[in-house]
């Protein structure tokens, strides 16, 4: 997303376009490494896993775009699919 712009004007299409081609690989794509058990969710506030979920896609980000770029399947990484 090279042209995207750095300061508050309006967004234009082609900005919209960009990203819309960026995150459209992720649409539907089901990560099941990263997950919470339940019981340990009760002891949490929703702003307190809001917090926890935020922190985690932080550090996964470029696996997520690894993995989208990749197009991975079940039948060829079962284990991080």
């Amino acid at each position: 997303m090279k042209n995207m712009q750095t300061n508050y004007e309006e967004i234009t299409q082609i900005e919209l376009d960009e990203l819309s081609r960026t995150l459209n690989p992720l649409i539907g794509m089901k990560i099941d490494w990263l997950s919470l058990p339940d019981k340990a969710l009760l002891g949490f506030e929703p702003s307190q896993i809001a917090v926890i979920v935020n922190t985690l896609i932080d550090g996964i980000l470029p696996q997520i775009e690894l993995l989208a770029q990749m197009k991975i399947t079940k039948q060829n990484f079962p284990t991080l699919v």
